[in-house]
């Protein structure tokens, strides 16, 4: 063994060995999270090198734990280290979320039990009981993300239209999903802040050249629009401006991350375009649709107080809660495993109103075909022109995710709420088309292709 301690650096080495070796591929990336003595007296003891090196291969007896740090930079590991409070968890407990070549996640909690010992009690939030001692069969199965959030969205939808028992519900259901749509969106933001520093954030120029494309996009397709007269040509015309100026989705950085991109480059321009969806949606929408009864002016401020919230408020209550209660926090970042739920109920939501819009909308096949075409070609030049704005392969990568991947969910509702309602459907398309191109991406990733 080496270090001082066989529970705090030979456990804690055995834990981030185990890591890896579930992960089954050479880590690029981690998030370490220590709890109770871990954190306490962990550094004194080694434990974050301890689980540093066992990441990187180290079994507890390796003359080379003492200097991860120095290890873990040779092999171009990214590594964050910090505290986080678990309840009913073994003092010596520790939380890894590592990704690895290829595109592999994985996150495990363990405890050192002393001696050496460890005990796996989490994977991938599934509880489980295991020491590594013996051979452990582990299944991993890989569903597509959102495909069951999105049939069901659909589903409850079209048993609301075909059932004419339900009909007395929809003044009450309607505003339920609209509304809830919106705070949804603004809680997975929220979390995404949770997690992130003012001090992570860091601005390249490639961020001035998307954010100059994406804003004056909009701005041109927004006067294209309010001198178009209604029908299947304006309607097109709206789908590509609510393509064009969704924001990055909060999910953004986890494909990047898998990639080999720039993490933190992703979440600057996410807040740099939030900041500007604020200013410009509020100014271009009015011009497009018109209030009945509202003034420009009026109109602009009454789209502004219910953007701003959506958008820049998520950011800014999670980092007054970083720098005035820390526990609370470290309890958020906890909690903030559980977003993946919240995001399969906000797409449920987005999914039901595009159904109800596309059946409220009575278009034609060959308008479907073509919001189809526009969703499809916005989805392709804006990865396209992300990846083509910035200079070599890592920021490559970041801009064309910042630029490509949206909050199709806010696109959703944007679109029903303040534009045509049919358009909303070119989110639910975008979404599809999003995903199929991150997953042609990682495959080509995991293949050892650059793209």
């Amino acid at each position: 063994m080496v270090g001082p301690s066989s529970s705090h650096t030979a456990g804690a080495a055995r834990i981030g060995y185990m890591a890896r070796t579930l992960l089954g591929s050479r880590p690029v990336s981690a998030r370490i999270h220590l709890h109770g003595s871990f954190a306490e007296t962990g550094v004194g003891h080694g434990t974050d090198r301890a689980l540093v090196g066992g990441l990187l291969g180290m079994k507890p007896d390796d003359l080379r734990l003492p200097f991860a740090f120095d290890e873990a930079k040779k092999q171009e590991l990214v590594y964050t280290i910090d505290e986080i409070e678990l309840p009913d968890a073994h003092p010596n407990t520790a939380v890894i979320e590592v990704d690895g070549e290829g595109g592999r996640h994985l996150e495990i909690q363990a405890s050192s039990l002393g001696g050496g010992r460890i005990m796996v009690n989490k994977l991938d939030g599934i509880e489980v009981n295991f020491t590594g001692a013996y051979n452990t069969l582990v299944i991993r199965n890989q569903d597509a993300n959102g495909a069951v959030a999105m049939v069901t969205g659909a589903t409850l939808y079209l048993l609301y239209y075909f059932i004419p028992a339900l009909k007395p519900l929809g003044p009450v259901l309607g505003p339920i999903a609209s509304e809830g749509q919106r705070w949804v969106i603004a809680i997975l933001l929220f979390f995404q802040f949770v997690k992130t520093s003012p001090h992570d954030l860091k601005l390249r120029r490639w961020h001035l050249w998307v954010l100059l494309f994406q804003c004056l996009a909009f701005v041109a397709f927004g006067l294209a629009a309010a001198f178009t007269e209604p029908g299947d040509i304006r309607i097109l015309l709206e789908c590509a401006m609510l393509c064009l100026i969704c924001p990055t989705a909060s999910a953004a950085g986890v494909i990047t991350d898998k990639l080999g991109g720039d993490l933190h480059g992703t979440v600057t321009y996410l807040l740099l375009i939030n900041s500007a969806a604020t200013l410009l949606i509020p100014t271009v929408i009015p011009m497009v649709n018109p209030h009945a009864s509202l003034g420009f002016w009026e109109y602009v401020f009454s789209l502004a107080l219910r953007i701003f919230p959506l958008l820049i408020g998520p950011c800014i209550l999670a980092w007054i809660i970083r720098y005035t209660t820390k526990k609370l926090q470290r309890t958020l970042m906890r909690w903030s495993s559980n977003s993946f739920y919240v995001w399969g109920i906000g797409l449920t939501l987005a999914i039901l109103l595009s159904t109800k819009a596309l059946l409220h909308s009575h278009l034609g096949i060959g308008t479907i075909l073509c919001i189809i075409l526009v969703s499809l070609a916005c989805t392709a030049v804006q990865f396209l022109f992300g990846r083509k704005s910035a200079k070599g392969h890592v920021d490559k990568i970041t801009a064309g995710q910042a630029l490509g991947q949206k909050n199709t969910g806010f696109l959703i509702w944007l679109g029903y709420t303040y534009m045509t309602p049919v358009t909303s459907i070119a989110g639910g398309l975008y979404a599809i088309f999003q995903n199929l191109f991150n997953s042609w991406e990682l495959y080509q990733h995991s293949h050892g292709r650059e793209v």
